[in-house]
């Protein structure tokens, strides 16, 4: 390895220098994560309405010939 690159590979022993996540970074993730959810749920929900609404007829139904009208 050339003497250039050798400061820059080192292990540091500190303990000073952490890859940990803060408490507002795990707090943040977990709001976008809420956020995301209640996001995709609302997209599912606004195209099954929109399916429902044009899959389901308007109008009632005309009685079948020689079937008894059934009405409460």
């Amino acid at each position: 390895m050339p003497d250039q690159l050798k400061g820059h590979f080192q292990v540091r022993k500190d303990k000073s220098y952490s890859h940990k996540a803060g408490a507002l970074t795990v707090a943040q993730a977990g709001v976008e994560g809420y956020t995301a959810t209640l996001a995709w749920g609302a997209g599912f929900f606004v195209v099954g309405a929109v399916l429902a609404a044009f899959l389901i007829p308007n109008a009632p139904l005309a009685p079948s010939e020689g079937e008894p009208v059934i009405a409460h």
